[in-house]
């Protein structure tokens, strides 16, 4: 999944990739993009 995270006058590009799933328990990988 794509986002945009804002903060301040900053604003990023994440990828966020689900990495598993157990029952409620969900896992996963965030990366920045390069800037």
């Amino acid at each position: 999944m794509r986002c945009t995270l804002t903060a301040g006058g900053d604003t990023l590009g994440l990828t966020v990739t689900v990495t598993s799933v157990d029952g409620d328990n969900v896992k996963y990988d965030v990366e920045v993009d390069e800037t």
